[in-house]
């Protein structure tokens, strides 16, 4: 892979100008983009992942009224070729990953309150669902649902009921362990998590009190350190914290907030997994739902939905700061963003 381009895939809501999954090429040599097209036209393509060993996306999708999940194969010049389509909802699902070992894809369906789970078949292809975990109560909505490192837990978020839920993974079943439920503030909405890559430290980030809460992480067991606002002291407008990313050095690690269209960073202490704020840096765009940053740390790519921009900045590896705004484009409603 030639290392001075960056290549890449954009969801989109498509109730307004967008038509489906879009691509982009920048080239970090020379600072410009040298793509940016639709690579496929769908529906509601809001979530993705990819497999890069085996060149496959996988999108939510929605087709005759219909949500769930599509399968493509990643061509070389960045167009999609679909290969299937499971759909079985009203509403497709709000998050998406999967797992090589494990031959499984997992989804997180707000609206429906369910994860699914799929297998994947022939090495690309998507199966019906081989199980459906929901949480019960008033107000459920499942916002995010994926393995640890080891693959031996799933974790899922409830938004709705403040939440993170543990299942031991055995041969295809997941068990629940309700002994291991990690409880939020009422009302905080946890969103989004992240494992540090030594795998001893989570990182969750609430949407509706736009906080970040680290926790020690031994075999299912969840241990809080602390919680830190991810945005500015004197900040009073809404909150609305988006996604949470690690820096691939581990020791930083970033939230957008689209309340306050800024990226936090934080320095993460590789001893306790605790943080520290490094600064906010404004996003050039309104809400930055989503943002990824480069295998090789230097760059992260924030998707403003609505000013329906990609924006790219140069990041400090040393400092962790957001040092250098490089690149922009428009992209019609970006909510979604995946490097390959």
């Amino acid at each position: 892979m030639d290392k001075t381009l960056l290549k890449g895939f954009i969801g989109t809501y498509t109730n307004k100008n967008s038509r489906g999954i879009y691509n982009f090429e920048f080239d970090c040599e020379n600072k410009v983009f040298k793509t940016n097209a639709l690579a496929y036209e769908i529906e509601k393509p809001s979530y993705l992942a990819i497999d890069k060993e085996n060149n496959i996306l996988y999108s939510a999708s929605k087709d005759n009224d219909l949500g769930g999940v599509t399968s493509f194969r990643i061509k070389e010049n960045l167009s999609l070729e679909r290969i299937n389509s499971v759909l079985e909802t009203e509403n497709p699902p709000c998050y998406i990953n999967f797992s090589n070992k494990q031959g499984l894809i997992f989804t997180a369906n707000y609206h429906h309150n369910k994860v699914n789970v799929y297998p994947i078949e022939d090495g690309h292809r998507i199966g019906k669902p081989i199980k459906t975990l929901t949480h019960t109560n008033n107000t459920p909505h499942i916002h995010y649902a994926d393995l640890d490192l080891e693959e031996n837990f799933l974790l899922t978020i409830d938004l709705g009921q403040d939440y993170i839920n543990l299942y031991e993974v055995k041969e295809n079943n997941f068990i629940e362990r309700e002994d291991l439920r990690v409880k939020f503030s009422k009302g905080c909405g946890p969103r989004h998590l992240a494992f540090h890559p030594n795998g001893k430290f989570v990182y969750v980030l609430t949407e509706l009190s736009s906080e970040i809460a680290s926790f020690q992480y031994n075999k299912g067991h969840l241990m809080l350190i602390n919680i830190l606002s991810t945005l500015p002291n004197k900040y009073t407008g809404v909150k609305s914290g988006a996604a949470i990313h690690i820096h691939p050095n581990g020791k930083f690690i970033y939230t957008s907030d689209r309340g306050n269209n800024s990226i936090a960073c934080f320095k993460i202490d590789n001893a306790t997994g605790a943080l520290s704020l490094v600064e906010h840096k404004p996003t050039f765009g309104s809400c930055p739902r989503d943002f990824a940053i480069s295998e090789d740390g230097k760059y992260i790519l924030i998707t403003n939905q609505d000013s329906s921009s990609l924006v790219i900045f140069e990041i400090s590896e040393d400092t962790g700061r957001l040092i250098n705004h490089v690149g922009s484009i428009e992209v019609p409603s970006p909510v979604c963003i995946k490097l390959i």
